[in-house]
């Protein structure tokens, strides 16, 4: 084999190993996107705001506001703590003692951050975790309290 036929060969290798290889790349990322979606909002527990009204001050429930900190001291649902939503892994062992509780989870919308939220503490063994439907706006709409900071 002449020097121009073993880099043709080499060269021909290589790109079958190079397409190859992303082939299975592509394969392995499909795998794991398709098996790890987050479940629409219709599929997660949720509560209305009038239900989530009459389990405040319930021992057993904890209401958690994932909005950001400016958002939660302009007016937040009375007794919730603020834990914004890309801080709530980092605080789940914080959490730990409130595992068996029903644990309200709100954001600004409904639809975004609470659902978000309330999938992260599902999948982290907080089976009662809700997503309050409608968020703050459902809140509001119902006339229900606030407090502010």
């Amino acid at each position: 084999m002449t020097k121009d036929g073993v880099t043709m060969f080499l060269t021909k290798e290589l790109r079958q190993f190079l397409l190859t290889g992303l082939v299975l790349a592509a394969m392995a990322l499909f795998t794991v996107t398709a098996t790890h979606k987050v479940a629409p909002e219709s599929e997660l527990p949720g509560i209305s705001a009038r239900d989530a009204h009459a389990l405040l001050g319930s021992p057993d429930t904890l209401v958690i506001d994932v909005r950001e900190r400016d958002n939660y001291a302009d007016e937040h649902i009375p007794g919730a703590i603020n834990v914004p939503q890309p801080e709530l892994q980092a605080a789940l062992p914080s959490l730990a003692a409130s595992k068996t509780q029903k644990i309200v989870v709100y954001c600004g919308d409904g639809s975004s951050r609470g659902p978000q939220a309330t999938r992260a503490l599902l999948d982290a063994g907080f089976a009662g975790a809700m997503n309050l439907k409608g968020g703050m706006p459902a809140w509001r709409a119902e006339k229900l309290p606030l407090d502010k900071s």
